[in-house]
């Protein structure tokens, strides 16, 4: 199953080709049975699928992925190029399957191949299902069936929502981790914020009682304290970007469906970082605009 814990890797020999020193040739494979790409939905860009046809007696067949035809014949065409898996028979490529992902939704394109079922002694398999209605529902069918096969076969039953909680759960530990650290993050921002325009309302007290004195508006007090919070939290905001942009590639692997360097999560968190700012800046230029300008001119 793609995305699974029981992944498969064997070492193979290129025709042709002289293995380099210290060169990895071990790679992931999949025994699959024919259509087992339409039903996981996976094009075929080059070639065919396995058929009946491919049998133990037959010719042996194999499927390769973009990256493992990339890495052995490129600039050529991978059809009909042989190589061995363990074994002593040549395997020909018949088809050449899109890349996809294996062991982690993490991980960048990675050299795969597939072989027959019927050309393999594997005995621990899975039968992938596709329904156009609720998974949930043909469980149950399925398992009669199974059982009316043998009886003593032990059945799990799974569906890909299920086996994708478990893959991605790594990735949601750590957004949750880096959510609650974010969360933290814009707190102590706020609350920092909002005491340096406090301290700095209390420091111009006397200033204040001087404007409203000589005819400052409520709405001038308030935009002259909101302006100047809001110009330290653009300098901030400005640097942060910068730094953020700078350290995008040590949160590229726990990211998936979305660029590390994504323009909307960028502009949205600015967003939500300014609003929470023009508000932790609003709140003391509310309170400077009730002072009494009598006592604000008294104020030492």
């Amino acid at each position: 199953v793609p995305l699974g814990l029981n992944n498969s890797r064997q070492g193979i020999e290129v025709e042709g080709r002289t293995k380099l020193p210290g060169e990895d040739m071990e790679f992931g494979v999949n025994v699959v049975a024919p259509r087992y790409f339409a039903v996981m939905e996976i094009p075929l860009l080059r070639g065919r699928d396995f058929t009946s046809e491919d049998r133990s007696d037959a010719p042996g067949a194999a499927v390769v992925n973009e990256a493992f035809a990339a890495r052995f014949w490129p600039n050529e065409n991978p059809l009909g190029k042989r190589f061995k898996n363990g074994g002593a028979e040549w395997r020909t490529v018949v088809g050449v399957a899109k890349d996809g992902k294996y062991g982690s939704l993490g991980e960048g394109a990675t050299p795969f191949f597939y072989v027959p079922l019927l050309q393999s002694n594997e005995r621990d398999m899975m039968l992938e299902v596709r329904t156009a209605g609720d998974p949930l529902a043909l469980l149950p069918a399925l398992r009669r069936e199974a059982r009316a096969l043998d009886a003593d076969v032990a059945v799990t039953l799974t569906t890909m929502e299920e086996q994708m909680a478990v893959a991605l759960l790594p990735q949601r530990l750590a957004a949750m981790l880096l959510g609650v650290f974010g969360l933290l993050g814009l707190t102590l921002a706020a609350v920092g914020l909002y005491g340096v325009m406090a301290y700095s309302v209390s420091q111009r007290t006397r200033e204040i009682g001087v404007r409203m004195a000589l005819g400052a508006r409520a709405e001038d007090v308030r935009a002259l304290i909101t302006g100047q919070g809001m110009r330290l939290t653009a300098a901030g905001l400005i640097i942060g970007l910068v730094a953020s942009i700078a350290f995008t590639r040590l949160t590229s692997s726990l990211l998936y469906g979305v660029g590390a360097a994504d323009p909307v999560t960028f502009v949205g968190i600015s967003l939500l970082l300014a609003a929470v700012a023009a508000l932790a800046s609003y709140l003391p230029a509310r309170r400077a605009t009730r002072l009494d300008p009598v006592a604000a001119l008294r104020h030492d």
